[in-house]
């Protein structure tokens, strides 16, 4: 991963093709109720949302084509109290993030 200034983090997949999210951000984390999943994208492009236990079982997914821009995506989940791992594809990368659920 290349880290550049404000914020701005590019990596590249396995074949060397850049990825289309730009600052990844969760909010608030650690959470209650519900979180906000925060990213922009180059371009048009199917993303998939999925949020799972250490265990790896799914807990919570979401497929969506999404235009363009700013993206700003909440999900509300009733889950207990720990740590979870919320992973988001474009189809070319995935990056993955710790939540932690008060």
């Amino acid at each position: 991963m290349r880290q550049f200034g404000g914020g701005l983090a590019v990596e590249a997949n396995k074949e060397g093709e850049l990825s289309i999210f730009k600052d990844l951000e969760i909010y608030p984390n650690p959470f209650n109720q519900y979180f906000t999943v925060e990213f922009y994208l180059e371009k048009q492009t199917w993303v998939n949302i999925r949020l799972g236990d250490v265990g790896g079982k799914t807990l919570y997914k979401r497929n969506a084509l999404l235009g363009p821009g700013s993206q700003n995506q909440q999900i509300s989940i009733d889950v207990p109290s720990g740590t979870y791992i919320l992973s988001v594809n474009d189809g070319k990368q995935t990056k993955n993030r710790l939540v932690i659920k008060q």
